[in-house]
């Protein structure tokens, strides 16, 4: 785990974000989760909260920015066979 933020501003609920390293999406979203339940379990000022829901939120600058220096996540087909896997 890197870091975690708590975002109350306008909001119904409020939201904890949390950052950090996971081999897959899946595997983040399930740590997530348990170290929520397990700081609602261990602090006695959290008493009666309760996690509503866990998904990652997806950050388009992020992707945007790929794209704009060249970036993409798969090579470019071969135009004559359309194939994804021939050289240029």
């Amino acid at each position: 785990m890197e870091h975690i933020s708590v975002h109350t501003d306008g909001l119904e609920e409020p939201v904890v974000g949390v950052y950090l390293t996971a081999a897959s999406l899946a595997d983040a979203e399930r740590t997530a989760v348990l170290v929520c339940h397990r700081a609602l379990l261990a602090c006695s000022s959290l008493a009666g909260l309760s996690v509503l829901a866990c998904g990652a939120a997806l950050v388009p600058e992020y992707w945007d920015g790929l794209l704009e220096c060249g970036g993409r996540d798969m090579q470019l087909q071969d135009p004559s066979t359309r194939s994804p896997f021939h050289p240029f």
